[in-house]
């Protein structure tokens, strides 16, 4: 165990001093067995000393033999390298789609994995709207809090609505203003709440007067608790270049059947690959994917989902706006939730810069 003062650490010099073949970066003067902090890289100096550690221990033995994660090599004991994605994990997981990307540790995290209900922003099943619903906890971006069912599900001794920073926003007995939409989900039209509070409930309001979509973007490396519905509101959650991400989108049956049988999804400026799942579908010339789908009765909703790579070769901040639509007469589009993420009818979400191939 190595104790400094933080103030002592910052002033300490870096020196890399070379043993046996191996490198070792320590701080100057550190006074422990050998003469140095060996086997400690010198982001894992910082990184305690920016978290205001005064004490840490780094092994002063010989170099510990075995994988090393984010090499960009596939060593044994490691399923994948940090920031690789892939869809097969989600299958073996026993879901349909989702994105699995690896994490520091070169396993893959299957949180973002999904049958569709918790990306949604339906009541699927009479327990809550995604985030609320227990069986959602902890997954698709999820926090640990369910807000309706009486349960301190986080276990931090708050539960529903006392559980301010996890529930404050998500549900209308919660909130603290009102929210900016009557479709503050997709069902926000037949919930008989008032969401924006303009003294019209569901049909009286006139943003329930057409039927709506959803789209919603899901960048894993770049998550946070705060972007789990407003993937623009912060900077430094936005993705990154190179970053692998998931868009879901959704169509409800809120009022009435719907006669389609497609739906359309363009692939924007700024992706350079994109991966289809749930159903059959084709991808035509001018990069638009097309998947087949059946008549919608009334209550009944469909969900998709495509795997898409940010482009790795930009190295300025730019934006990502797309849409998709259910070949109705008229077409139905896609919006979202937060009015501040839409532009001309597009969702937006900006890029920010940073290593291709890695997120925050």
């Amino acid at each position: 165990m190595v104790c400094f003062k933080t103030s002592e650490v910052s002033r300490m010099p870096m020196t890399r001093e070379k043993t046996e073949g191996q490198a070792r970066l320590a701080p100057t003067g550190a006074v422990v067995p050998g003469g140095i902090l060996r086997n400690c890289q010198i982001w894992m100096v910082i990184a305690l000393v920016s978290a205001g550690a005064t004490c840490f221990a780094c092994d002063d033995g010989p170099a510990q033999q075995g994988p090393i994660c984010g090499n960009k090599v596939l060593e044994e004991g490691e399923a994948c390298e940090w920031g690789q994605a892939a869809s097969w994990p989600c299958i073996n997981a026993g879901f349909p789609a989702g994105i699995a990307v690896c994490g520091y540790d070169c396993q893959y995290d299957t949180s973002f994995c999904t049958d569709g209900t918790c990306d949604n922003l339906i009541d699927d099943f009479g327990r809550g709207v995604d985030c609320d619903d227990p069986a959602c906890l902890g997954r698709m971006g999820c926090l640990g809090e369910s807000c309706t069912d009486g349960v301190d599900n986080d276990g931090d001794g708050l539960s529903d609505c006392m559980d301010i920073s996890d529930c404050r926003d998500k549900v209308p007995n919660c909130k603290a203003a009102c929210f900016a939409t009557e479709r503050q989900h997709l069902d926000g039209c037949s919930d008989g709440v008032d969401a924006d509070c303009d003294g019209l409930v569901d049909d009286e309001d006139p943003e329930c007067d057409h039927p709506v979509g959803l789209m919603l973007a899901f960048f894993p490396l770049s998550y946070s608790s705060f972007s789990r519905y407003y993937p623009g509101m912060f900077p430094h959650y936005k993705p990154r270049h190179g970053a692998w991400g998931l868009i879901s989108i959704t169509f409800l049956a809120e009022h009435g059947d719907l006669q389609a049988s497609e739906i359309h999804w363009p692939m924007p400026e700024g992706l350079t690959e994109a991966y289809p799942q749930d159903r059959t579908f084709i991808l035509t010339r001018d990069r638009t994917v097309i998947w087949d789908v059946d008549n919608l009765r009334q209550g009944e909703s469909v969900t998709v989902h495509v795997m898409v790579r940010v482009s790795p070769s930009k190295y300025d901040t730019f934006e990502i706006c797309m849409r998709a639509w259910l070949n109705t007469d008229p077409p139905i589009y896609t919006t979202h939730p937060d009015p501040g993420v839409m532009r001309d009818g597009l969702l937006c979400v900006d890029v920010w810069e940073g290593t291709p191939g890695h997120g925050l």
